[in-house]
């Protein structure tokens, strides 16, 4: 499959799923309207490209390259990226492509941390986090519970 296509389909996804989690869950509304960014997943070589842009709890996204966004998540190839997604956001598969090389994040870490937290969030509430797949499950959890008692992310 095209990378490309994967990460448009990224965007529909996250576009659907981010709009209907914020209708149902006020924490993870509050969540996108935080901070504003733009995040570039890209390719290596440049080949693919997208950025994805949170504005006052909405995200919109453009293909190509956006050389002014806050953070740059940068994949080896395509076909790296999409065997790496293919892993439902297992933690130790992303932390074997950073030490492989294979993954790579420029910009702000704080971005990079509130953009992992959107999308842990997003998955969570919808069971389709790796611990859930991985049991079978595919109970919602309650999102964002972590803000109710700590600093969220500025």
């Amino acid at each position: 499959m095209n990378f490309g296509i994967v990460l448009y389909i990224m965007y529909a996804m996250m576009k659907w799923g981010t709009g209907f989690t914020a209708l149902i869950n006020k924490d993870f509304k509050k969540l996108l309207k935080k901070k504003n960014f733009t995040t570039l997943i890209i390719t290596k070589d440049g080949k693919y490209g997208r950025s994805f842009t949170f504005n006052n709890g909405k995200i919109t996204s453009k293909t190509g390259v956006n050389q002014n966004a806050d953070l740059k998540v940068i994949w080896k190839d395509g076909q790296t990226a999409i065997k790496t997604m293919k892993k439902g956001g297992d933690q130790q598969v992303l932390m074997d492509a950073i030490v492989d090389g294979d993954l790579l994040f420029e910009g702000s870490a704080a971005v990079m941390m509130r953009f992992i937290l959107i999308m842990t969030q997003m998955m969570e509430v919808y069971g389709i986090g790796p611990d859930k797949m991985r049991a079978g499950k595919k109970e919602k959890i309650p999102c964002c519970p972590e803000m109710q008692s700590k600093k969220s992310i500025q």
